[in-house]
């Protein structure tokens, strides 16, 4: 198999519309109704190629898929920002193809001084693969262990069959989850920090959603679900519980009415914390203790309701770090400890920079 790129051109229009217009009537990641005619798809070619790259792939001669950059924001701030865009052939996924298209793309558009590329296409029939980032060293490694892996398809170990998604961690680090979207919808795996060991935890229903951030106590692991179809007003938040030792869903139950501007940041000890709008762009943070079903305000030294602009949690989660603004541009940071409600001022000279 030969897999080779070049530069597209305005006479590539019709066979590159053939990959497109399945993504236009199939899927909603081009925001497009109707498939454009070849006399517009040309112009579009014409319009991008005298500023922007416009590659194709080639599969022993035949177009397998194209990529392109295009122009992220028309105001002046903006123009060394561009917007990429990748479609594949469904007939040649998981060959690589995307990837390869993608890290040619960006060689030419670092090349031409690009300082920002974003990503256009909302997602990839492909999949992708896992990755993490060593910061001591600044270097990218993919959780594959298989010695000359080509990384570009399903029997690597790295390889997901997801659209997007995240990564996270348990309060121990001793287990890797993966919550991503798939075509049956959006499921969470565990595995070995290694990649390794992967195992299918949950599959959420096609209308429901994960929403809000996710929590562990060491014991349990903790997430929000929500109705994909349901405005936010009239909408719940199913609290999903997970023993992590055994790794299998024990319950998932409905905790209380979900409001858009909260959101699960940290538990401990069956308590769980959330943060929740207290008056423009400052944040509360309560407390729900799952064993009594209180609820209850984090309060400061001075007997007030904390209200903040920053919250997070120690690694194990007994310890809550709130960051409080003050007149002055100063921020405050308090530590709540979970097992004693007791607050402590850590520093209160600390600069305040902005949202930032």
């Amino acid at each position: 198999m030969e897999i080779t790129l070049r530069m597209a051109s305005p006479a590539d229009a019709e066979k590159m519309l053939v990959i497109y217009a399945p993504y236009v009537e199939n899927t909603s990641i081009t925001f497009e109704y109707v498939p454009p005619t070849v006399e517009e798809f040309t112009h579009r070619v014409e319009r991008i190629l005298p500023q922007y790259p416009w590659l194709m792939c080639e599969v022993d001669g035949e177009i397998a898929g194209y990529c392109y950059a295009s122009a992220h924001h028309e105001r002046a701030a903006f123009q060394w920002d561009a917007e990429l865009s990748v479609y594949v052939d469904s007939r040649f996924h998981r060959l690589g193809i995307a990837s390869r298209l993608y890290r040619a793309i960006t060689a030419l558009l670092a090349a031409q001084g690009y300082y920002r590329l974003l990503s256009k296409s909302g997602y990839s029939d492909s999949g992708c693969n896992l990755f993490y980032t060593d910061l001591a060293t600044c270097t990218e490694h993919i959780l594959c262990s298989v010695p000359s892996c080509a990384h570009s398809g399903e029997t690597c170990p790295a390889w997901f069959p997801i659209s997007y998604g995240m990564l996270f961690m348990n309060s121990d680090h001793t287990v890797l989850y993966c919550i991503g979207n798939t075509e049956a919808g959006m499921s969470l795996w565990r595995m070995h920090p290694d990649g390794s060991a992967r195992t299918l935890v949950y599959q959420c229903r096609a209308e429901k959603m994960f929403s809000g951030a996710v929590a562990s106590d060491g014991e349990n692991l903790y997430l929000g679900l929500n109705d994909r179809n349901r405005s936010y007003p009239d909408s719940t938040l199913t609290l999903l519980c997970i023993r992590e030792r055994e790794g299998a869903v024990t319950k998932a139950r409905y905790l209380f009415p979900y409001d858009v501007t909260s959101s699960l940041f940290s538990a401990f000890d069956n308590v769980l914390a959330f943060s929740k709008a207290a008056g423009e762009e400052m944040f509360g943070c309560e407390l729900y203790d799952l064993s009594t079903g209180e609820r209850r305000e984090i309060r400061c030294g001075n007997g007030e309701v904390f209200s903040g602009r920053f919250l997070c949690a120690s690694a194990s989660g007994e310890l809550l770090y709130l960051f409080e603004y003050t007149a002055g541009d100063r921020m405050n940071v308090l530590e709540f400890d979970m097992r004693t409600g007791e607050v402590r001022l850590l520093n209160d000279t600390l600069p305040y920079f902005g949202d930032d």
